[in-house]
């Protein structure tokens, strides 16, 4: 573990006493450090997600059919250690080139909602926060242009509020 990964770690394990919680999630990995069930709830909401429903379509799969395989999952704290908030990324068919996918959702009443996707190399959950939610931050490098956002919760959704896209040298 590199040095900022272990201080990222720490940090989150100080700010919430309990066990560390994987904060950095990437497309150069093939699932999560800290795995959980995917919540039928969520599975739901993915069987309806346009870019899930296109790589079905290609696999002559319905989606009642849905390979769980096809992500991973993990428990994070976007308000506080009580709120058991889900990344979910999705790896295999679902990955391109050096993308992935990644889904936020939020516990509700009646189930979870989605707060994020994108579709990026890497997402970092922050301990930066806006009116009480951790911001998150992607990047992706591509052979064109190297790409990073920052988000944060606003009116139920994580939204772009910084957006750097600088092209690379020819």
């Amino acid at each position: 573990m590199n040095i900022k990964a272990a201080m990222a770690v720490v940090a989150v394990v100080s700010a919430f006493g309990a066990e560390p919680e994987q904060v950095r999630f990437s497309a150069a990995d093939e699932g999560v450090e800290r795995p959980i069930r995917i919540p039928d709830e969520i599975v739901a909401i993915l069987k309806n997600d346009g870019g899930v429903r296109q790589v079905l379509e290609s696999e002559h799969l319905s989606a009642g059919k849905l390979p769980l395989a096809w992500f991973a999952a993990s428990e994070v704290h976007l308000a506080g250690p009580k709120e058991k908030d889900v990344v979910v990324v999705g790896i295999g068919k679902l990955k391109r080139s050096n993308l992935a996918t990644f889904w936020v959702f939020r516990p509700m009443h009646f189930g979870y909602e989605v707060l994020m996707a994108a579709t990026e190399h890497d997402l970092t959950v922050t301990d930066e926060r806006w009116k009480g939610y951790r911001i998150i931050k992607t990047s992706a490098v591509t052979a064109a242009s190297i790409r990073s956002a920052s988000y944060r919760l606003e009116g139920g959704q994580y939204k772009m509020f910084k957006d750097s896209n600088v092209k690379r040298a020819e």
